[in-house]
């Protein structure tokens, strides 16, 4: 089927099906080095924190926590460094809520508010380990602050991926956006592999 592309005013760009359906078109991306917000992958702890109009609460050798307001609710930001280099960043929900499909709600707004930016999902699955509340909608949010119930949904874009999570143990629930560079995830993995078998 047919695919034309526009873009619209503010430079996004649109791609509208023959079948009357349309999304919106990632940019290319191969010479795009990925991010977070202002700050792109690789960064140095100095660079971020120079790019960030918030005020660092937490700093340490490896990480820079803030808190934003973001789609109505209070977020951490969380940027994490390996070897001094951006690789990992994460807006982490942070509000209490008694109903606790609150924090569902607070998951499909984000989402919503992801996709309208990124266009449709890689992926998006759900996964139950008991299926004592599956059908009673009003259970959800106590299914997953019980570990029976989690979701994600995955974005590619180009050199990072983000995944929403909202997952939960003990009462205690998560609900986690994490962007990760492609490329610095190995050197990552790496890092923290050598790391473990300094220790055996």
């Amino acid at each position: 089927m047919e695919e034309l592309k526009a873009t619209l005013p503010d430079g996004r760009g649109v791609l509208l099906r023959g079948d009357g359906t349309w999304e919106f078109a990632r940019p290319a991306s191969s010479d795009d080095p990925g991010g977070f917000r202002r700050s792109k992958w690789g960064m140095s702890i100095a660079e971020v924190r120079d790019s960030e109009s918030l005020t660092v609460e937490i700093e340490d050798d490896d990480l820079l926590i803030y808190s934003t307001m973001l789609d109505g609710h209070n977020y951490r930001i969380a940027y994490i460094f390996v070897g001094n280099r951006l690789c990992r960043a994460k807006y982490i929900l942070n509000e209490e809520f008694v109903n606790e499909n609150n924090y569902l709600s607070a998951a499909s707004s984000l989402r919503e508010a992801l996709t309208v930016k990124y266009g449709k999902p890689k992926d998006h699955r759900e996964y139950w380990l008991n299926d004592l509340w599956r059908d009673d909608y009003a259970m959800h949010g106590r299914a997953v602050a019980s570990g029976h119930y989690s979701l994600y949904t995955t974005w590619e874009l180009g050199e990072t991926e983000l995944t929403l999570g909202v997952s939960g143990e003990n009462f205690d629930i998560r609900v986690i956006a994490e962007y990760s560079s492609v490329t610095l995830s190995e050197l990552e993995a790496s890092l923290r592999q050598s790391a473990v078998l300094d220790e055996l």
